[in-house]
């Protein structure tokens, strides 16, 4: 393969281009049928905007205790306990979303509010 002038970006024997890239940690892999660098170069910028939307979007993400449910799940516990587990971490945070407000009132805890 060929180089470009933009590192991870190269030219196979076929003419066509092919993206190679860690972004984020992320491996962006891509043959990119584009005939120009330029578009290739464009393509690899949406993809790097796409990452960065998702890794944005996962850290605004509610929290889940699925994991939590299926570990106690595994280790024999009742239903039962596992609600009242659960209840205890729900009232915690229920509260603290109606005392911890910011200047205009919202609470900081703004995906209990949504509740």
């Amino acid at each position: 393969m060929a180089a470009t002038g933009t590192p991870d970006i190269t030219l196979a024997r076929d003419g066509r281009f092919f993206i190679d890239k860690r972004y984020r940690g992320i491996r962006i892999g891509m043959r990119a049928d584009a005939t120009s660098i330029d578009q290739v170069e464009q393509r690899l910028d949406a993809e790097m905007r796409r990452i960065d939307i998702e890794l944005a979007r996962a850290q605004r993400r509610r929290p889940c205790f699925a994991s939590f449910i299926a570990e106690r799940l595994s280790a024999g516990v009742a239903a039962t306990t596992i609600n009242r587990s659960l209840e205890v971490v729900r009232t915690i945070l229920y509260r603290a979303a109606r005392s911890y407000r910011d200047d205009d009132g919202r609470p900081w805890l703004d995906a209990l509010a949504e509740v």
